[in-house]
């Protein structure tokens, strides 16, 4: 399936991403149905219709913003939170017979709650749709790799030093991050002060709660789609006829943690094709991993020199950092095609303290544009709390080529650029003298200025 069949949708109802499926396409009904009926909770919901004799998907998006714009400089429980969102989809989307292959895996979408900022993925139950195991390793590769934790260096190199390692699987990342919610959370409990104990209430009879009826089913249901799944592959069931590529019990034994069935094969079959994963290869025994002194040492000089190389890149970004001046700074980066001098004057705004000028002479990749709030990672450009129609990530401006491009962060009350919403998620080119607009209602007005 090609990119084309992927595009973005704004309507009075709902923005919607549409995926047009191919001529005869090969639907999982199962997995189909599944969603339709017990959809969980990582999953968007959809419906199909037919435009033109072809079946489009149509996935509904509430106030979600997509992965590829969302901040990467977050604080540790921000990270865990986002991370383990995008692991669990992989780890228990077997209890709903779905198929791991069929989750997008383009950060343009996946789509993150506005308020939580968890990971909610599109699946795409197509034949023809199926990433390959190698593409999803290196997309969590890729997506560790651009984030940087802001309030705790030492667990980012943890991290890192995890991620190097040849010997790590998602089962295994997922636990660890756990491990470490849990035990920030209760180092924040002993910090909290003791609240003073209530006096004990006799019991008066009444009985106590109990857990609601819907949840013993979907309990016994999720246990009872686990046993049928036993005595084969978690993911047999979607065999279509087609051979997958590294989708073998070895790929799968080293992406999930599974248990590896050549052990048990008493065929004397070879082992199937070392697919070669260095991020979430399979363990290695204590054998392999204490075999000398040297191998030792040579694997602690291997992890030193990645972490020089770790610390340099992100010790150089912290001269890139996105700054906001009130006035524009007239800076010029030697060996940078950028204009020399952009920024967005303002023209109108009926609510007094709007900015005067909005500087583009950002030195990172993008800025962030919203409304000043109490979260820990505020915008790069940052409005007053009077402007109570900006979000709190109500858009971002980034590099384009040799100019810039807007993208609205999927805001409550839009922005719009001569005259016309934006489509939220999606980039739009910025051109001299163009009219960019943060919400429809008391618009805060601004015309963009390049000068060459």
């Amino acid at each position: 399936m090609n990119k084309e069949s992927f595009s973005l949708q704004s309507t009075l109802e709902a923005n919607f991403l549409n995926v047009i499926l191919p001529e005869n396409p090969e639907i999982d009904e199962i997995a189909e149905k599944v969603i339709r009926e017990d959809k969980p909770d990582f999953l968007i919901s959809y419906r199909d219709v037919n435009i033109n004799g072809n079946i489009t998907l149509k996935y509904k998006l509430i106030n979600t913003i997509a992965l590829a714009y969302s901040d990467r400089n977050m604080t540790k429980d921000q990270f865990i939170v986002l991370y383990m969102s995008l692991l669990n989809p992989f780890i228990q989307g077997k209890d709903w017979f779905l198929d791991y292959h069929n989750f997008c895996i383009d950060e343009r979408y996946i789509f993150l709650d506005k308020q939580t900022m968890k990971a909610s993925y599109i699946y795409v139950p197509e034949a023809s749709f199926q990433n390959q195991d190698e593409d999803i390793v290196q997309f969590f590769k890729k997506i560790f790799s651009q984030i940087k934790i802001v309030n705790d260096p030492a667990f980012q190199v943890t991290m890192y030093q995890y991620f190097i390692s040849d010997h790590v699987n998602f089962t295994d990342l997922y636990q660890l991050l756990q491990k470490e919610m849990k035990a920030d959370m209760k180092t924040a409990e002993i910090r909290m002060p003791k609240v003073p104990e209530k006096p004990e209430i006799k019991n008066t009879g009444t009985k106590s709660m109990q857990p609601l009826a819907e949840q013993n089913v979907h309990v016994k249901a999720v246990e009872a789609k686990a046993e049928q799944q036993v005595e084969n592959s978690p993911f047999d069931i979607f065999d279509t006829g087609k051979k997958k590529t590294n989708s073998g019990d070895s790929a799968i034994n080293a992406l999930f943690g599974g248990k590896d069935k050549k052990k048990d094969d008493k065929s004397g079959k070879a082992d199937k094709k070392n697919t070669g994963f260095n991020l979430f290869g399979k363990r290695k025994n204590k054998k392999d991993i204490n075999d000398t002194k040297e191998e030792q040492l040579v694997e602690r000089q291997k992890n030193a020199e990645m972490q020089n190389v770790y610390d340099n890149a992100f010790e150089s970004d912290k001269t890139e950092t996105p700054q906001q001046c009130s006035d524009i700074t007239e800076t010029e980066d030697e060996g940078n095609n950028f204009a020399v001098n952009a920024y967005l004057e303002l023209l109108h705004s009926e609510i007094p303290g709007a900015i005067e000028r909005i500087n583009l002479n950002f030195a990172g990749p993008y800025i962030t544009i919203g409304r000043m709030s109490s979260d820990e990672t505020k915008p790069d450009v940052c409005f007053n709390k009077e402007f109570t129609r900006i979000g709190r990530k109500h858009a971002r401006i980034e590099r384009a080529g040799n100019g810039y491009c807007i993208i609205d962060l999927g805001s409550a009350n839009h922005t719009l650029l001569n005259g016309n919403t934006l489509i939220p998620n999606q980039p739009y080119p910025l051109e001299n003298n163009a009219i960019l607009e943060f919400t429809k209602s008391k618009p805060v007005k601004y015309r963009v200025v390049i000068l060459s």
